[in-house]
Parts: C-alpha cells; sequence; structure tokens
C-alpha cells in the first residue's frame, strides 16, 4: 500500500486540493474508493461511520459531534450516515513537488518547525480518530470560506490556515501517545469505547481488551491520575462543556444525549458532581463572558 506519511515527501509541498462543508441525509451512499492525498473528515453535527479496509480487513470508526477522522485517503474507505442527517467538513490535501508560491514552507520544514508535526509523517499513523478538545472546528470553517476566494489567487492565506489546522491535529494526536509499558491495554480500551457507538460499561471494555478490570483501573491511574470509570465520565461531562460552547442553539437535552447519557436528570447529576454548577448554570456563565467580551 502506497503511503502518504513518510520521509520521504520532507522535500515536497502540502496542498489543498479540496475543501467543502456538506450536509448528508440517511440513506446516502458511497462506494468504496482511494485516491493519493491526505484527508480529514470533521462531523459538525450528527453521526456517521467511517468504514475503511486495511490489509483486506473492514474496520469502522463511529463518529459523532466534533469528532474527525484524519488519514491516508490511499486507505480504501466509505462513509455512512447513521443519524437523520449529518453535517461535514471535509478537506483534502496531496503532496506536490514544487510550492505554490514563493518561499512556501516544505514538508522538512514543517517537521523542523515543531514536534508535533513529525507525528504526520510517520508511517504507522496513517489513520487516526480525534475529538475536537482544540477548537479546529473555528480555522476549518474560515478555510471553508477562504478557500473559494483565495485558492488561485492568493494562496498563502489557504495555506497559513492549513497549516494551523494540521498543527492542532498533530498535537492533539501527539499529546495521547504514550509509551510507557501497559498503554497498549489503555489505549484498546479508550479506541473501543470511542469506536463502539453506544455507551459500554468499564467492565464490559476490559472484557474486550482481554485483561481484568482491577488491572484496567491501575494502569488508567497510571496513565491519568484516575480510575477508568472516572475517567470516561470525565471525558463525557468536557465533550458536553465543548458542545455548550460551540453550539449554544442546542437544548440540554440534546446535548445529553450526544454525550451518551441516558437522560438529563442522569446527565444533570453528573455534570454537577464534576464542574460543581448545573449544566444550565454553566452555559449562562459562557454567554455572559461572550457578551464581556463582544462589548468591552
Amino acid at each position: 500500500m502506497k503511503k502518504t506519511f513518510t520521509q520521504n515527501n520532507i522535500n515536497k509541498y502540502i496542498r489543498l486540493t479540496q475543501c467543502y462543508d456538506q450536509r448528508y441525509e440517511r440513506g446516502f451512499t458511497m462506494d468504496i474508493h482511494a485516491h493519493e492525498g491526505i484527508e480529514m473528515m470533521f462531523v459538525y453535527d450528527g453521526n456517521m461511520s467511517f468504514v475503511y479496509e486495511i490489509d483486506g480487513e473492514e474496520q469502522v470508526f463511529h463518529l459523532c459531534m466534533d469528532e474527525l477522522v484524519f488519514f491516508d485517503s490511499t486507505i480504501p474507505h466509505y462513509i455512512r450516515i447513521e443519524s437523520d442527517a449529518a453535517r461535514i467538513f471535509n478537506f483534502q490535501l496531496k503532496i506536490f513537488p514544487d510550492p505554490v508560491y514563493p518561499y512556501q514552507r516544505n514538508c522538512a520544514a514543517l517537521i523542523g518547525s515543531d514536534p508535533v508535526y513529525q507525528s504526520l509523517f510517520r508511517e504507522e499513523n496513517s489513520i487516526f480518530k480525534l475529538y475536537d478538545s482544540y477548537g479546529i472546528i473555528f480555522t476549518l470553517k474560515k478555510l471553508v470560506g477562504l478557500a473559494r476566494l483565495y485558492c488561485d489567487t492568493n494562496y498563502s492565506v489557504v495555506d497559513c490556515l492549513v497549516q494551523a489546522i494540521l498543527f492542532e491535529i498533530a498535537k492533539g494526536h501527539y499529546e495521547s501517545e504514550k509509551t510507557y509499558r501497559g498503554y497498549l491495554y489503555v489505549k484498546k480500551a479508550i479506541n473501543l469505547a470511542e469506536g463502539a457507538g453506544r455507551r459500554m460499561s468499564a467492565e464490559e471494555i476490559a472484557q474486550k481488551v482481554g485483561i481484568s478490570y482491577v488491572y484496567m483501573h491501575k494502569l488508567f491511574k497510571q496513565c491519568f491520575g484516575k480510575g477508568v470509570v472516572e475517567y470516561f465520565m470525565g471525558k463525557y461531562i468536557e465533550r458536553a462543556c465543548k458542545i455548550m460552547e460551540k453550539h449554544p442553539e442546542l437544548e440540554i437535552s440534546e446535548i445529553a444525549s450526544v454525550c451518551g447519557f441516558t437522560g438529563v436528570r442522569q446527565f444533570e447529576r453528573r455534570f454537577k458532581e464534576m464542574k460543581k454548577m448545573t449544566p444550565v448554570k454553566y452555559r449562562a456563565q459562557i454567554n455572559k463572558s461572550r457578551q464581556f467580551y463582544l462589548y468591552d
């Protein structure tokens, strides 16, 4: 299989070749396909399955609001829409031997500018899923709007936004990598939980990983300073906070559902335990903060 993320490309240049924001309805079909380049799919709302093929074996990433998949698009892939509709931001990049504009940095310069870029050029990281804890969507929205205006006339503007998005993606991926003994079990547990498309119990996760719940709890404590249940609950609540910040139009019940809670009361109770305030009060503080910066 041809790999886009290789050190052989360090003297070449990344160029944006496609960028769009599109809404897909349930029932949308896509044939499995592959093409040269690097691609990202970002789910702004709704749910979808990203299906890909590695060594002839089909695998699936389930993605919901504010999750993305970043991958070498030579990997055969397609998507299925799992909700009534899903809004997806997409961009595609290709590697070219020549720059688009004078003084454009090549891949070697990107790698040299910050260690986080190096993770994008490791062959083993040809596909990964990420939750947007970094505000990538704001830059991505700008890119979609400006790419239409400047892709042919002032590509340097587009290139700056592309580099900013790549930096945040690489940073998020790089920071999630651990190397100590036992982390492979932790990583497998997290991937299972995030890819299941439903809330899994800690005991079920441990069983599928192939270790005892006690050992998995110990590994999570070692890695994150908190047990497995506390870790995942913290992730669900933090995701809810991010969604409230980026999607003020959503009802609390919708946010609870997106984050995997069975009901609003359960969500409110867990939220208050972790944040020492209700979701409604948290949202009010966000709105107050926005008004301060808007009118100051």
